[in-house]
């Protein structure tokens, strides 16, 4: 009885422990579970086609920028640029120089005197005519069967002469023969540019010229003592086998058209040139002039406070210029 009951309450016990083994494992995982952290709340996603909008411009806008990107890589977009850019900085600046050169000459020119010459030069100018040719070629050419060429230089001769008023013969050059140049004899005129305040001191001797100026010399000393008095003297060579003939034979112009008084009063009265100041004017005739052969004719001022050079420049103190035929 009491082994049977003993197995009883042993085998009960063992039920127990059993259902308690059992149960444990459900216990440590519901155990776990609850100890895990919840996790934070995501925001909501967005739309599947709102997300595909988006991917679709940022593919737009990357294909448009490589777009771009490739044509500005292309050598003839860069050389486009390259110039754009020069020009532009070329412009800028010469622009800021035309600027600074145009108050530079604004402050200079309030600064000249309203009532005396603005450029004053040491001594007179030789000029020549005709001058139709460029003004840096200082050369007179024509061809004496070509009607233009003769009508230009005629043209431009009598433009010059018509300042003076009333026309009047200067030996044997005159428009009626065309001033030489169809018969190979061409007219020059030579004039005086006066200077404001310049007074000649004349040369009264041949002695007193330069050793090389021999045919001048002779021409002062074969004119009376009245005649070489107060004159500015003029004489012409070439560097070519040609004759020259002067008008005046004495070569030379009165000292009074040259000396300025006279003619600041006229500027001042407002009065141009008077038919006195042909006076001016020497004219040298060049006979037999060379066809197809360039040659050189120097004409030089003197006196003794003119300053003439041959050699280094023979614009000092005179004109040089160059004279062609041509038959072609």
């Amino acid at each position: 009885m009491f082994e049977k009951s003993g197995t009883y309450v042993l085998v009960k016990q063992f039920r127990r422990e059993n259902a308690e083994n059992a149960l444990a494992p459900i216990s440590e995982s519901t155990e776990r579970v609850s100890s895990v952290k919840k996790p934070s709340p995501q925001r909501p996603k967005k739309p599947a086609k709102e997300n595909k909008k988006n991917r679709e411009e940022t593919v737009r806008n990357e294909d448009v920028r490589s777009h771009y990107k490739t044509i500005s890589n292309t050598p003839f977009i860069r050389g486009v640029i390259y110039w754009i850019e020069t020009i532009l900085y070329y412009l800028i600046f010469y622009a800021g120089l035309f600027i600074l050169f145009y108050i530079c000459f604004t402050i200079y020119k309030l600064t000249l005197p309203e009532d005396a010459p603005r450029v004053s030069k040491l001594q007179p100018s030789l000029v020549y005519y005709p001058n139709y040719e460029s003004y840096y070629l200082n050369r007179i050419s024509w061809n004496a069967y070509e009607e233009k060429d003769i009508e230009l230089i005629v043209s431009n001769i009598n433009s010059f002469l018509e300042k003076f008023g009333t026309r009047r013969k200067f030996g044997k050059c005159s428009a009626n023969n065309y001033y030489g140049y169809k018969s190979r004899n061409p007219c020059v005129f030579l004039k005086v540019n006066r200077i404001a305040g310049f007074h000649v001191d004349a040369i009264e001797n041949g002695r007193e010229l330069q050793r090389r100026e021999r045919v001048l010399k002779k021409v002062i000393d074969s004119l009376p003592a009245d005649k070489r008095k107060g004159r500015l003297w003029i004489s012409c060579k070439s560097n070519s086998w040609v004759n020259i003939e002067y008008f005046p034979q004495s070569r030379s112009i009165p000292m009074e058209q040259i000396n300025t008084q006279q003619s600041v009063n006229k500027i001042n009265n407002g009065s141009s040139y008077s038919q006195g100041d042909y006076d001016q004017i020497v004219t040298i005739q060049i006979i037999n002039v060379p066809q197809d052969q360039l040659f050189n004719v120097n004409c030089k001022m003197f006196a003794k406070n003119i300053e003439n050079d041959d050699n280094e420049n023979p614009w000092i103190g005179g004109v040089s210029f160059d004279m062609i035929l041509l038959t072609d």
